[in-house]
């Protein structure tokens, strides 16, 4: 088996960061209509899809300290979106078993999205 990384899509950070951005487009869709949907549901997205999109840019970067630049943008954006998951969870306008318990499933594997993105970074730090 070739564990060759030849491509961003075969980033398993990556992988993780795409899994909470489709379950995170599934979730706002879950949230009940009005003003609260409509700020935390664009500022969700836009977290968790740009971890996703600055993984990517990042790998085809062409220098470690350009990539090691990217991804420390990717892993604030995981710590916003991780935020924006702690307000859906906390909130009383949210407070579904559901949603709530699907939230949970989110931030869990944005905890891992975290942790990879952490690990990788030290990776590239030393290569700088």
């Amino acid at each position: 088996m070739n564990n060759k990384v030849t491509d961003y899509k075969d980033l398993k950070v990556w992988q993780k960061a795409l899994e909470v951005v489709c379950d995170t487009i599934e979730l706002v869709d879950m949230l009940p209509s009005g003003p609260a949907r409509e700020i935390i549901g664009k500022q969700i997205l836009g977290s968790s899809t740009s971890v996703c999109a600055n993984i990517a840019e990042g790998h085809s970067s062409g220098s470690s300290r350009e990539y090691n630049r990217i991804l420390k943008i990717a892993y604030r954006e995981a710590k916003e979106t991780d935020n924006w998951l702690q307000v859906i969870k906390t909130s009383r306008k949210f407070n579904k078993p559901n949603i709530v318990k699907f939230a949970k499933k989110i931030e869990f594997n944005n905890l891992e999205v975290i942790k990879m993105l952490s690990s990788l970074k030290k990776r590239i730090q030393n290569l700088i």
